[in-house]
């Protein structure tokens, strides 16, 4: 096994907020600063309509970046 196989990486959990910019430039700015496996995007207390926009928008950020989203909620 390889050096670049055996690392520890990060997982994130993306704090509760419930404007999309500042979640976004949030995120953008944490995925910048490690090697991040993966990053939990909890519901928190969004209803389901806002936190559809806010998964589909923010997954993406995780997902160009090679990491993977994982939608709690």
């Amino acid at each position: 096994m390889s050096d670049v196989e055996n690392r520890c990486r990060l997982v994130l959990i993306l704090p509760e907020g419930d404007d999309l910019s500042a979640r976004a430039a949030m995120l953008e700015g944490a995925l910048k600063v490690g090697d991040v496996a993966s990053v939990i995007l909890p519901q928190y207390g969004l209803d389901d309509s806002e936190f559809q926009k806010h998964a589909a928008a923010l997954v993406k950020i995780v997902q160009d970046v090679g990491s993977a989203g994982y939608v709690a909620g």
